[in-house]
């Protein structure tokens, strides 16, 4: 469900993150894939598309499973489609796959249902992708601490450099989530203003 990026490349790079970040969003919450796969291929709470929606069109995705892809050029901020109908999901509730830089988020509206959208310019051809961390923070589940301490000490150590003490990572993960409610994409971050104040020397 969030600052404009582009679309995802789904290299094959890009695509081990995904799958990485995925495990890491399930050790977070506490899940396991043999728990919540039935919870994703559960049909009683799935509707078709409602008409006029037809920016979106599923296929075989590298990260996982069918995907949705963009049939058309899709602007940033730009509704694709509904994820969630009267209670019930369509496609793009259904097979939009987890990444750790998505493409989209969901919007949710008075009374539950949720709008799916744009965050940058996704070209045609380009999956539709979000942070399932974020559905879960808008179902009000919330993560464990030190799940998502570990997380967000890979995403330092990787993009910033080895020198943060756990404390200095424990720290900002409970900041983190305190604000958003979740372990937010590195793109929601805002590196410098959020790291600025526990940079490590």
């Amino acid at each position: 469900m969030m600052g404009g990026e582009d679309a995802c490349a789904n290299s094959h790079c890009d695509v081990q993150a995904d799958r990485h970040d995925y495990e890491r969003f399930q050790a977070e919450y506490g899940f396991r894939s043999e728990e919540i796969r039935p919870i994703f291929e559960n049909t009683s709470d799935q509707v078709p598309m409602p008409p006029g929606f037809n920016k979106l069109e599923l296929r075989p995705s590298p990260i996982a499973g069918q995907g949705c892809f963009a049939v058309e050029d899709v602007a940033a901020g730009e509704v694709i489609a509904p994820a969630r109908v009267n209670g019930c999901r369509t496609p793009a509730g259904r097979y939009t796959n987890h990444s750790c830089t998505p493409t989209c988020e969901y919007h949710v509206l008075p009374g539950g249902d949720a709008l799916m959208y744009a965050i940058g310019a996704i070209p045609a051809g380009g999956e539709f992708t979000v942070n399932y961390r974020r559905v879960g923070g808008i179902l009000g589940n919330r993560p464990i601490l030190a799940e998502a301490a570990i997380t967000l000490g890979e995403r330092l150590c990787k993009d910033r450099g080895p020198d943060w003490t756990r404390e200095q990572i424990e720290a900002l993960a409970a900041a983190l989530v305190a604000k958003f409610g979740y372990l937010p994409s590195p793109h929601q971050i805002m590196w410098p203003p959020a790291v600025e104040a526990m940079e490590a020397p």
